[in-house]
C-alpha cells in the first residue's frame, strides 16, 4: 500500500482505510487512535494486505483477507548504541534492536537491518484458513527474493500525476530493501508461539518482568535470513542457547505462572 495515498481525501482511499482498521480493531485487543497517526506521520512504518483477487472495475475494492502493519528497523551504529547501553538511555522506535541489544548485551544487533511485525490480522469470518501464514510467506519472499526496482518509475513524477498512481501496488513491483532479519514481539500464549514457531520464527527472549498495566508476558521471536553477512547465522543459535539457560533457571521463580504447555513449546522450541 502507498501510505500517502491514504490521506489524499479520495473517497476509495477513505473507504479502504476504514476497512484496514476495522480489520485491526475487531481482532486486536489494544487500539487507539495513535495506531492511525502512525500510519499517517511514521516514515518506516508499512502495510501490507492479502486480497481477494482483484477485479478491473471503476471503483471497486477487494475484500481484505489479511493485513500486516510492520515497520523497518535497525541499521543503528555500533557507537551510538554502545553509549547508549552503558548510559542506560534508549531512543523511541526501533523496539526489537534496543531489547535484544540491551538484554544479551550485544550492541552489533543494532547494525543489522530489519522489519517488526507490529500486528498481524485476518478477517474474523476466515481466520484459521491459512490467510495470516500466506501473508507471512508473501513478506518473506519479498525480504530474499531479488527484483527489480520498478517502483523508481514514479520518481520524476509531479505532484498531480502522483495523485493517480493506484492504491495497491504489487509486491513484485515495490523496491526490494536489504533486510536481515523479521521479528516480532508479542504477549506469549500457546496459540500464538505455535503460530510463529510455524512460520519458521525462533524463539529468542521471554521478558521476566511482566508488563505493569496489561499483566502479559512479553516475547521475542526472530528469523533470519541475511545473505550479506553469512556470520549473522551463528546469532540465532547463541541467542537460544543463552536464553534456554537463563529461562531453565527461572522457570521455578519469574516464570512460575506459565502455563506447562507454554514452558514445554517453549524448552522444545529452543
Amino acid at each position: 500500500l502507498i501510505e500517502i495515498h491514504f490521506f489524499s481525501f479520495h473517497k476509495i482511499a477513505k473507504q479502504f482505510l476504514q476497512r484496514i482498521m476495522t480489520v485491526f480493531s475487531s481482532s486486536h485487543y489494544r487500539n487507539s487512535p495513535d495506531d492511525l497517526q502512525l500510519l499517517a506521520d511514521a516514515p518506516s512504518h508499512r502495510i501490507l494486505v492479502l486480497t481477494s483477487p482483484l477485479t478491473f472495475v471503476a471503483n471497486f475494492l477487494p475484500d481484505i483477507l489479511s493485513a500486516i502493519h510492520f515497520s523497518y528497523e535497525g541499521q543503528i551504529s555500533r557507537v551510538y548504541m554502545e553509549r547508549n547501553l552503558i548510559n542506560e538511555k534508549f531512543s523511541t522506535g526501533d523496539l526489537l534492536p534496543w531489547i535484544v541489544s540491551t538484554h544479551f548485551q550485544d550492541s552489533s544487533f543494532g547494525e543489522l537491518s530489519g522489519i517488526r511485525i507490529i500486528r498481524i490480522t485476518t478477517q474474523p469470518d476466515v481466520q484459521d484458513m491459512g490467510y495470516g501464514t500466506r501473508a507471512i510467506e508473501l513478506l518473506k519472499k519479498f525480504c530474499i527474493d531479488k527484483k527489480r526496482n520498478l517502483s523508481l518509475k514514479f520518481n520524476n513524477l509531479n505532484d498531480d500525476q502522483k495523485i493517480l498512481c493506484a492504491l495497491l501496488i504489487d509486491l513484485e513491483e515495490r523496491y526490494q530493501p536489504s533486510i536481515d532479519y523479521i521479528g516480532v514481539s508479542f504477549s506469549i500464549s500457546p496459540k500464538l508461539l505455535c503460530f510463529w514457531l510455524k512460520n519458521g520464527f525462533s524463539l529468542i527472549l521471554v521478558k521476566s518482568k511482566r508488563e505493569i498495566y496489561w499483566k502479559q508476558t512479553i516475547c521475542v521471536m526472530i528469523r533470519l535470513f541475511s545473505k550479506s553477512n553469512k556470520e549473522s547465522f551463528y546469532w540465532t543459535d547463541f541467542f537460544q542457547k543463552e536464553f534456554l539457560k537463563e529461562f531453565l533457571s527461572l522457570c521455578s521463580m519469574d516464570f512460575k505462572y506459565l502455563s506447562t504447555n507454554i514452558i514445554f513449546n517453549i524448552i522444545e522450541s529452543c
